[in-house]
Protein backbone atom coordinates (compact mmCIF):
# COMPACT_ATOMS: atom_id res chain seq x y z
CA UNK A 1 0.00 0.00 0.00
CA UNK A 2 2.91 2.39 0.62
CA UNK A 3 3.56 2.67 -3.12
CA UNK A 4 -0.09 3.00 -4.05
CA UNK A 5 0.32 6.69 -4.86
CA UNK A 6 2.89 5.84 -7.55
CA UNK A 7 0.51 3.48 -9.32
CA UNK A 8 -2.34 5.99 -8.98
CA UNK A 9 -0.03 8.59 -10.50
CA UNK A 10 0.46 6.36 -13.56
CA UNK A 11 -3.31 5.89 -13.83
CA UNK A 12 -3.75 9.67 -13.64
CA UNK A 13 -1.20 10.24 -16.41
CA UNK A 14 -2.92 7.80 -18.77
CA UNK A 15 -6.48 8.43 -17.60
CA UNK A 16 -7.78 10.05 -20.79
CA UNK A 17 -5.29 8.47 -23.19
CA UNK A 18 -5.79 4.83 -22.17
CA UNK A 19 -8.98 3.78 -23.95
CA UNK A 20 -9.75 0.59 -21.95
CA UNK A 21 -9.48 2.54 -18.69
CA UNK A 22 -11.37 5.49 -20.17
CA UNK A 23 -14.26 3.35 -21.41
CA UNK A 24 -14.41 1.17 -18.27
CA UNK A 25 -14.86 4.24 -16.08
CA UNK A 26 -17.49 5.59 -18.47
CA UNK A 27 -19.39 2.28 -18.20
CA UNK A 28 -19.45 2.64 -14.42
CA UNK A 29 -21.24 5.92 -14.89
CA UNK A 30 -18.61 8.21 -13.40
CA UNK A 31 -18.19 11.42 -15.46
CA UNK A 32 -14.69 11.48 -16.91
CA UNK A 33 -13.73 14.82 -15.37
CA UNK A 34 -15.00 13.76 -11.94
CA UNK A 35 -13.02 10.51 -12.10
CA UNK A 36 -9.87 12.33 -13.19
CA UNK A 37 -10.07 15.01 -10.48
CA UNK A 38 -10.85 12.39 -7.81
CA UNK A 39 -7.89 10.24 -8.85
CA UNK A 40 -5.51 13.22 -8.81
CA UNK A 41 -6.85 14.37 -5.42
CA UNK A 42 -6.42 10.92 -3.84
CA UNK A 43 -2.88 10.66 -5.24
CA UNK A 44 -1.92 14.06 -3.80
CA UNK A 45 -3.43 13.16 -0.43
CA UNK A 46 -1.47 9.88 -0.24
CA UNK A 47 1.76 11.66 -1.14
CA UNK A 48 1.34 14.39 1.47
CA UNK A 49 0.61 11.73 4.09
CA UNK A 50 3.99 10.17 3.27
CA UNK A 51 5.57 13.63 3.42
CA UNK A 52 4.18 14.27 6.89
CA UNK A 53 5.46 10.87 8.01
CA UNK A 54 8.97 11.89 6.92
CA UNK A 55 9.24 9.24 4.19
CA UNK A 56 10.08 11.51 1.28
CA UNK A 57 13.51 13.00 0.50
CA UNK A 58 14.97 16.05 -1.23
CA UNK A 59 11.56 17.69 -1.36
CA UNK A 60 12.56 21.33 -1.62
CA UNK A 61 14.88 20.78 -4.58
CA UNK A 62 12.15 18.85 -6.40
CA UNK A 63 9.60 21.55 -5.69
CA UNK A 64 11.80 24.03 -7.55
CA UNK A 65 10.80 22.30 -10.79
CA UNK A 66 7.19 23.11 -9.97
CA UNK A 67 7.99 26.67 -8.93
CA UNK A 68 9.99 27.26 -12.11
CA UNK A 69 6.95 26.16 -14.14
CA UNK A 70 4.71 28.82 -12.60
CA UNK A 71 5.88 31.75 -14.80
CA UNK A 72 4.60 29.97 -17.90
CA UNK A 73 1.33 29.02 -16.19
CA UNK A 74 0.83 32.65 -15.20
CA UNK A 75 1.75 33.78 -18.73
CA UNK A 76 -0.80 31.36 -20.22
CA UNK A 77 -3.48 32.65 -17.85
CA UNK A 78 -2.71 36.28 -18.68
CA UNK A 79 -2.76 35.44 -22.41
CA UNK A 80 -6.20 33.89 -21.99
CA UNK A 81 -7.70 36.85 -20.15
CA UNK A 82 -6.05 39.51 -22.34
CA UNK A 83 -6.68 37.85 -25.71
CA UNK A 84 -10.13 36.56 -24.90
CA UNK A 85 -11.79 33.19 -25.28
CA UNK A 86 -11.55 32.72 -29.04
CA UNK A 87 -13.15 29.26 -29.11
CA UNK A 88 -15.42 29.43 -26.07
CA UNK A 89 -13.24 26.64 -24.69
CA UNK A 90 -11.37 26.75 -21.42
CA UNK A 91 -9.60 23.37 -21.49
CA UNK A 92 -6.28 24.66 -22.85
CA UNK A 93 -5.89 27.28 -20.13
CA UNK A 94 -6.96 24.82 -17.41
CA UNK A 95 -4.38 22.30 -18.59
CA UNK A 96 -1.55 24.83 -18.84
CA UNK A 97 -2.32 26.72 -15.62
CA UNK A 98 -3.42 23.93 -13.29
CA UNK A 99 -3.13 20.38 -14.66
CA UNK A 100 0.44 20.52 -16.01
CA UNK A 101 1.95 21.93 -12.77
CA UNK A 102 0.32 19.04 -10.89
CA UNK A 103 1.86 16.52 -13.29
CA UNK A 104 5.24 18.25 -13.07
CA UNK A 105 4.95 17.63 -9.33
CA UNK A 106 3.88 14.01 -9.96
CA UNK A 107 6.87 13.54 -12.25
CA UNK A 108 9.47 14.73 -9.77
CA UNK A 109 7.97 12.85 -6.79
CA UNK A 110 7.87 9.66 -8.89
CA UNK A 111 11.48 10.06 -9.99
CA UNK A 112 12.76 7.89 -7.12
CA UNK A 113 10.39 5.12 -8.16
CA UNK A 114 10.94 4.97 -11.91
CA UNK A 115 10.78 1.17 -12.05
CA UNK A 116 7.32 1.21 -10.50
CA UNK A 117 6.17 3.72 -13.09
CA UNK A 118 7.62 1.46 -15.81
CA UNK A 119 5.79 -1.54 -14.35
CA UNK A 120 2.45 0.30 -14.31
CA UNK A 121 3.01 1.50 -17.88
CA UNK A 122 3.82 -2.03 -19.07
CA UNK A 123 0.60 -3.34 -17.50
CA UNK A 124 -1.51 -0.63 -19.15
CA UNK A 125 0.21 -0.98 -22.55
CA UNK A 126 -0.01 -4.78 -22.46
CA UNK A 127 -3.82 -4.48 -22.45
CA UNK A 128 -3.60 -3.16 -26.00
CA UNK A 129 -1.26 -5.97 -27.01
CA UNK A 130 -3.56 -8.65 -25.55
CA UNK A 131 -6.75 -7.28 -27.12
CA UNK A 132 -5.21 -6.69 -30.55
CA UNK A 133 -3.68 -10.19 -30.49
CA UNK A 134 -7.09 -11.63 -29.68
CA UNK A 135 -8.76 -9.72 -32.50
CA UNK A 136 -6.04 -10.69 -34.94
CA UNK A 137 -6.33 -14.38 -34.06
CA UNK A 138 -10.12 -14.30 -34.32
CA UNK A 139 -10.09 -12.43 -37.64
CA UNK A 140 -11.76 -9.30 -36.27
CA UNK A 141 -8.83 -6.97 -36.93
CA UNK A 142 -9.42 -5.94 -40.54
CA UNK A 143 -6.99 -3.58 -42.25
CA UNK A 144 -7.76 -3.30 -45.96
CA UNK A 145 -5.66 -0.77 -47.83
CA UNK A 146 -6.93 2.76 -47.53
CA UNK A 147 -9.57 2.01 -44.90
CA UNK A 148 -9.61 2.41 -41.15
CA UNK A 149 -9.19 -0.79 -39.19
CA UNK A 150 -11.74 -2.22 -36.78
CA UNK A 151 -10.29 -1.20 -33.43
CA UNK A 152 -10.81 -3.01 -30.17
CA UNK A 153 -13.04 -0.36 -28.61
CA UNK A 154 -15.58 0.22 -31.40
CA UNK A 155 -15.20 3.95 -30.83
CA UNK A 156 -13.90 5.13 -34.16
CA UNK A 157 -10.49 5.24 -35.81
CA UNK A 158 -8.11 5.27 -32.83
CA UNK A 159 -4.97 4.14 -34.63
CA UNK A 160 -2.75 6.86 -33.13
CA UNK A 161 -3.78 5.97 -29.60
CA UNK A 162 -3.01 2.28 -30.12
CA UNK A 163 0.22 3.14 -31.89
CA UNK A 164 1.48 5.28 -28.99
CA UNK A 165 0.89 2.51 -26.45
CA UNK A 166 2.36 -0.19 -28.69
CA UNK A 167 5.47 1.98 -29.08
CA UNK A 168 5.71 2.50 -25.32
CA UNK A 169 5.36 -1.25 -24.89
CA UNK A 170 8.25 -1.88 -27.31
CA UNK A 171 10.51 0.70 -25.62
CA UNK A 172 9.92 -0.83 -22.18
CA UNK A 173 10.21 -4.43 -23.45
CA UNK A 174 13.50 -3.54 -25.15
CA UNK A 175 14.77 -2.18 -21.82
CA UNK A 176 13.71 -5.44 -20.13
CA UNK A 177 15.24 -7.63 -22.82
CA UNK A 178 18.84 -7.57 -21.62
CA UNK A 179 17.82 -8.29 -18.01
CA UNK A 180 15.65 -11.24 -18.97
CA UNK A 181 17.05 -14.79 -18.52
CA UNK A 182 18.30 -16.16 -21.80
CA UNK A 183 15.58 -18.82 -22.03
CA UNK A 184 12.90 -16.07 -21.98
CA UNK A 185 14.58 -13.69 -24.41
CA UNK A 186 13.18 -15.34 -27.55
CA UNK A 187 9.52 -15.15 -26.35
CA UNK A 188 10.09 -11.53 -25.33
CA UNK A 189 11.63 -10.78 -28.73
CA UNK A 190 8.58 -12.34 -30.41
CA UNK A 191 6.32 -10.06 -28.35
CA UNK A 192 8.36 -7.04 -29.48
CA UNK A 193 8.12 -8.27 -33.07
CA UNK A 194 4.34 -8.74 -32.82
CA UNK A 195 3.93 -5.27 -31.31
CA UNK A 196 5.78 -3.67 -34.20
CA UNK A 197 3.74 -5.76 -36.64
CA UNK A 198 0.56 -4.35 -35.09
CA UNK A 199 1.93 -0.82 -35.44
CA UNK A 200 2.44 -1.46 -39.15
CA UNK A 201 -1.08 -2.83 -39.44
CA UNK A 202 -2.89 0.07 -37.81
CA UNK A 203 -1.08 2.82 -39.70
CA UNK A 204 0.35 4.96 -36.87
CA UNK A 205 3.08 6.84 -38.74
CA UNK A 206 4.07 9.24 -35.96
CA UNK A 207 4.59 6.45 -33.43
CA UNK A 208 6.60 4.39 -35.93
CA UNK A 209 8.86 7.32 -36.86
CA UNK A 210 9.35 8.12 -33.17
CA UNK A 211 10.16 4.50 -32.34
CA UNK A 212 12.74 4.34 -35.15
CA UNK A 213 14.42 7.50 -33.81
CA UNK A 214 14.46 6.09 -30.27
CA UNK A 215 15.95 2.76 -31.32
CA UNK A 216 18.59 4.59 -33.40
CA UNK A 217 19.44 6.87 -30.48
CA UNK A 218 19.46 3.88 -28.13
CA UNK A 219 21.79 2.05 -30.50
CA UNK A 220 24.17 5.02 -30.48
CA UNK A 221 24.10 5.90 -26.78
CA UNK A 222 22.70 2.89 -24.95
CA UNK A 223 25.99 1.03 -24.73
CA UNK A 224 27.42 -2.09 -26.32
CA UNK A 225 24.89 -4.53 -24.89
CA UNK A 226 21.91 -2.52 -26.18
CA UNK A 227 23.63 -2.13 -29.54
CA UNK A 228 23.95 -5.89 -29.80
CA UNK A 229 20.33 -6.61 -28.84
CA UNK A 230 18.80 -3.91 -31.03
CA UNK A 231 20.85 -5.03 -34.05
CA UNK A 232 19.89 -8.66 -33.44
CA UNK A 233 16.24 -7.69 -33.00
CA UNK A 234 16.13 -5.73 -36.25
CA UNK A 235 17.73 -8.60 -38.16
CA UNK A 236 15.34 -11.07 -36.57
CA UNK A 237 12.41 -8.80 -37.43
CA UNK A 238 13.45 -8.66 -41.07
CA UNK A 239 13.92 -12.42 -41.37
CA UNK A 240 10.61 -13.26 -39.70
CA UNK A 241 8.57 -10.70 -41.64
CA UNK A 242 10.11 -11.89 -44.91
CA UNK A 243 9.33 -15.50 -44.02
CA UNK A 244 5.77 -14.79 -42.87
CA UNK A 245 4.89 -12.75 -45.92
CA UNK A 246 7.02 -14.67 -48.43
CA UNK A 247 8.03 -11.32 -49.91
CA UNK A 248 11.17 -9.54 -50.89
CA UNK A 249 11.82 -6.22 -49.14
CA UNK A 250 10.72 -4.36 -52.27
CA UNK A 251 7.37 -6.15 -52.29
CA UNK A 252 7.05 -5.67 -48.54
CA UNK A 253 7.06 -1.89 -49.00
CA UNK A 254 4.07 -2.13 -51.30
CA UNK A 255 2.20 -4.78 -49.30
CA UNK A 256 -1.43 -3.71 -49.06
CA UNK A 257 -2.07 -5.12 -45.58
CA UNK A 258 0.26 -2.63 -43.95
CA UNK A 259 -1.79 0.52 -43.54
CA UNK A 260 1.25 2.35 -42.14
CA UNK A 261 3.27 1.60 -45.28
CA UNK A 262 0.38 2.77 -47.47
CA UNK A 263 0.19 6.03 -45.54
CA UNK A 264 3.96 6.55 -45.83
CA UNK A 265 3.70 5.94 -49.57
CA UNK A 266 1.11 8.72 -49.78
CA UNK A 267 3.66 11.11 -48.30
CA UNK A 268 6.33 9.85 -50.68
CA UNK A 269 4.05 10.73 -53.58
CA UNK A 270 3.84 14.35 -52.32
CA UNK A 271 0.26 13.97 -51.19
CA UNK A 272 -0.08 15.71 -47.82
CA UNK A 273 -3.30 13.90 -46.90
CA UNK A 274 -2.84 14.60 -43.18
CA UNK A 275 -2.27 18.33 -43.87
CA UNK A 276 0.90 18.42 -41.75
CA UNK A 277 2.73 20.63 -44.23
CA UNK A 278 -0.19 23.08 -44.22
CA UNK A 279 -0.54 23.03 -40.41
CA UNK A 280 3.19 23.51 -39.81
CA UNK A 281 3.54 26.30 -42.35
CA UNK A 282 0.52 28.17 -40.97
CA UNK A 283 1.96 28.01 -37.44
CA UNK A 284 5.26 29.48 -38.67
CA UNK A 285 3.34 32.09 -40.66
CA UNK A 286 1.31 33.10 -37.59
CA UNK A 287 4.43 33.29 -35.41
CA UNK A 288 6.27 35.56 -37.87
CA UNK A 289 3.23 37.66 -38.80
CA UNK A 290 4.42 40.69 -36.81
CA UNK A 291 6.82 41.65 -34.02
CA UNK A 292 4.08 41.33 -31.41
CA UNK A 293 3.43 37.71 -32.37
CA UNK A 294 7.15 36.96 -32.42
CA UNK A 295 7.56 38.28 -28.88
CA UNK A 296 4.21 37.58 -27.20
CA UNK A 297 2.37 35.18 -29.49
CA UNK A 298 -1.07 35.48 -31.07
CA UNK A 299 -2.88 34.32 -27.92
CA UNK A 300 -4.13 31.02 -26.58
CA UNK A 301 -6.56 29.21 -28.92
CA UNK A 302 -5.99 31.73 -31.75
CA UNK A 303 -4.39 29.28 -34.20
CA UNK A 304 -7.72 27.67 -35.31
CA UNK A 305 -9.14 31.14 -35.92
CA UNK A 306 -6.13 32.05 -38.06
CA UNK A 307 -6.59 29.06 -40.39
CA UNK A 308 -10.34 29.68 -40.66
CA UNK A 309 -11.54 26.89 -38.36
CA UNK A 310 -13.52 28.24 -35.42
CA UNK A 311 -13.62 25.03 -33.41
CA UNK A 312 -11.58 22.80 -31.12
CA UNK A 313 -9.41 20.13 -32.74
CA UNK A 314 -7.38 22.27 -35.14
CA UNK A 315 -3.84 22.83 -33.91
CA UNK A 316 -0.35 22.76 -35.48
CA UNK A 317 0.28 19.09 -34.53
CA UNK A 318 3.69 20.19 -33.32
CA UNK A 319 3.99 21.26 -29.69
CA UNK A 320 6.95 23.61 -30.28
CA UNK A 321 5.25 25.39 -33.19
CA UNK A 322 2.07 25.70 -31.12
CA UNK A 323 4.05 27.33 -28.31
CA UNK A 324 5.71 29.77 -30.68
CA UNK A 325 2.51 30.64 -32.59
CA UNK A 326 0.27 31.22 -29.58
CA UNK A 327 2.73 32.25 -26.84
CA UNK A 328 5.63 33.76 -28.77
CA UNK A 329 9.31 33.74 -27.90
CA UNK A 330 8.75 34.98 -24.35
CA UNK A 331 6.14 32.35 -23.55
CA UNK A 332 8.28 29.60 -25.07
CA UNK A 333 11.26 30.70 -22.97
CA UNK A 334 9.09 30.61 -19.84
CA UNK A 335 8.06 27.08 -20.82
CA UNK A 336 11.73 26.10 -21.17
CA UNK A 337 12.88 27.40 -17.74
CA UNK A 338 12.01 24.30 -15.69
CA UNK A 339 13.22 22.08 -18.52
CA UNK A 340 16.60 23.81 -18.49
CA UNK A 341 16.84 23.46 -14.72
CA UNK A 342 15.93 19.78 -14.95
CA UNK A 343 18.48 18.98 -17.68
CA UNK A 344 21.26 20.81 -15.83
CA UNK A 345 20.36 18.93 -12.66
CA UNK A 346 20.41 15.66 -14.58
CA UNK A 347 23.77 16.39 -16.20
CA UNK A 348 25.38 17.36 -12.88
CA UNK A 349 24.00 14.32 -11.04
CA UNK A 350 24.46 11.68 -13.75
CA UNK A 351 27.30 13.05 -15.84
CA UNK A 352 25.13 12.77 -18.96
CA UNK A 353 21.62 13.87 -19.84
CA UNK A 354 20.87 10.41 -21.25
CA UNK A 355 21.97 8.79 -17.99
CA UNK A 356 24.54 6.18 -17.07
CA UNK A 357 22.37 3.31 -15.75
CA UNK A 358 19.53 1.35 -17.33
CA UNK A 359 16.81 2.93 -15.19
CA UNK A 360 17.76 6.49 -16.14
CA UNK A 361 18.38 5.62 -19.79
CA UNK A 362 14.91 4.07 -20.02
CA UNK A 363 13.37 7.25 -18.59
CA UNK A 364 15.19 9.33 -21.18
CA UNK A 365 14.16 7.14 -24.10
CA UNK A 366 10.49 7.09 -23.03
CA UNK A 367 10.52 10.88 -22.95
CA UNK A 368 12.38 11.04 -26.27
CA UNK A 369 9.77 8.73 -27.84
CA UNK A 370 6.88 10.92 -26.65
CA UNK A 371 8.71 14.11 -27.66
CA UNK A 372 9.14 12.97 -31.27
CA UNK A 373 5.45 12.01 -31.39
CA UNK A 374 4.53 15.47 -30.12
CA UNK A 375 6.54 16.99 -32.95
CA UNK A 376 4.15 15.38 -35.46
CA UNK A 377 0.82 14.98 -33.73
CA UNK A 378 0.86 16.35 -30.18
CA UNK A 379 -0.53 19.56 -28.77
CA UNK A 380 -0.74 21.56 -25.56
CA UNK A 381 -4.37 20.62 -24.99
CA UNK A 382 -3.40 17.19 -23.66
CA UNK A 383 0.25 17.78 -22.77
CA UNK A 384 0.30 16.43 -19.21
CA UNK A 385 1.59 13.00 -20.35
CA UNK A 386 4.75 14.34 -21.96
CA UNK A 387 5.14 16.84 -19.09
CA UNK A 388 4.99 13.99 -16.56
CA UNK A 389 7.60 11.88 -18.37
CA UNK A 390 9.80 14.93 -18.88
CA UNK A 391 9.98 15.58 -15.14
CA UNK A 392 10.27 11.89 -14.37
CA UNK A 393 13.78 12.49 -15.75
CA UNK A 394 14.68 14.13 -12.44
CA UNK A 395 17.62 12.00 -11.16
CA UNK A 396 16.99 9.58 -8.34
CA UNK A 397 18.17 10.62 -4.88
CA UNK A 398 20.83 7.92 -4.93
CA UNK A 399 22.33 9.59 -7.99
CA UNK A 400 22.20 13.15 -6.67
CA UNK A 401 24.53 12.35 -3.78
CA UNK A 402 24.14 11.80 -0.07
CA UNK A 403 25.20 15.34 0.82
CA UNK A 404 22.11 16.73 -0.94
CA UNK A 405 19.62 14.39 0.70
CA UNK A 406 17.38 15.57 3.51
CA UNK A 407 14.46 13.93 5.22
CA UNK A 408 11.49 16.11 6.01
CA UNK A 409 8.77 15.62 8.55
CA UNK A 410 6.13 17.84 10.12
CA UNK A 411 8.75 19.03 12.63
CA UNK A 412 11.16 20.56 10.16
CA UNK A 413 8.97 21.64 7.24
CA UNK A 414 10.11 25.32 7.63
CA UNK A 415 13.68 24.18 6.86
CA UNK A 416 12.57 23.19 3.37
CA UNK A 417 12.42 26.78 2.24
CA UNK A 418 15.84 27.65 3.77
CA UNK A 419 17.60 24.88 1.91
Amino acid sequence: MRWLYIYLTALSVFYFAHLPLHIAISKIGIPNEVGFISLVAITLMLYFLRLLEGKEHDVSVKLRCVLYSLPFSMYAGISYFVSGDYLNDIQNVLVLCFVNPVFIFFGVISSNHKNRVYFATIILASMYFIFITYLKLTGQLVTPKGQAFLNIFDSGNEYQNIGIFMGLFIVLMTAKLIKTPFILQLPLLLIILASFYYMLLVGCRSAIVSLVFVLLFWWLYGGRIYRYYITASICFLGVVLSWLLDLSWIKLVAHSNFLAVSRFMVLANDNDASSREFLFSKAIELFTLNIENILLGAGINYYPIYIGEHKVGYYPHNIILELLAEFGTIGTLFFMIPIGYLLIKRYVALGAIVGKNDVEKTAFFIFFYLFIINMFTGGLRASWMIVFFLFLLYPQDSDVGKKNQYTYSIKNLPKIWRH
